[in-house]
């Protein structure tokens, strides 16, 4: 179910207008924002326990969704790289024959 059919627009809007917090994703009202070329603006929360970590997040246009966990027990920089890869593979529109023709 769309965030827009749970919430009012004001009170989405309000979630959706992120701050920047130093080291860290812009956060706003439980959502914080990413963004990467191959998606564009995606808005999601994690949580988690020990050695544990959940992502949800949703394309702006709420046409992606995903969530996935992550052992945690690991380096930080590769946790990063791999919740990056991860969005990246996961929130990115699939490949269409136009659009795999146009890169080649």
């Amino acid at each position: 179910m769309s965030l827009r059919k749970l919430l009012r627009p004001a009170l989405l809007h309000a979630m959706q207008d992120v701050k920047p917090l130093p080291g860290q994703s812009p956060y706003g009202l439980g959502l914080d924002r990413v963004t990467n070329p191959a998606y564009g603006t995606a808005y999601g929360h994690t949580g988690g326990t020990l050695g544990y970590t959940t992502y949800s997040y949703a394309t702006a246009d709420h046409s992606r969704q995903v969530t996935f966990c992550l052992n945690t027990m690991i380096d930080s920089a590769q946790i990063k790289t791999a919740v990056d890869k991860a969005l990246t593979t996961l929130l990115s529109p699939p490949a269409t024959s136009h659009s795999v023709a146009a890169a080649a």
